[in-house]
């Protein structure tokens, strides 16, 4: 991939041709799609549909503890697929449509 020449003044010389890939990538990319799973993909369509579902109105309909809910947002929330407008008494959910 790349040449290293030794000069006689023990300087060292690296030679690296233009079209070599020096570094690959590490992660994956920016762009990737978002996984979402069963509960998740259900509390996004449930509060696309109605944007002021409290959590335990989103327990009962999915049939599960509040926690699995909080939990299940609070990831939808790092992914950047849901945003809390408002109080919790008085806001509404705003869901994302980019991803």
């Amino acid at each position: 991939m790349y040449n290293v020449i030794k000069n006689n003044k023990n300087i060292f010389t690296t030679i690296i041709p233009l079209n070599a890939t020096v570094n690959a990538p590490v992660n994956e990319p920016v762009n990737a799609l978002v996984k979402l799973n069963n509960a998740q993909k259900l509390i996004i369509k449930l509060m696309r549909e109605n944007n002021q579902i409290t959590q335990i109105e989103l327990s009962k309909e999915l049939k599960v503890n509040e926690s699995t809910i909080k939990r299940n947002i609070s990831k939808l929330r790092n992914k950047g697929m849901l945003r809390r407008i408002g109080s919790d008494k008085n806001g509404y959910w705003e869901v994302s449509s980019e991803k």
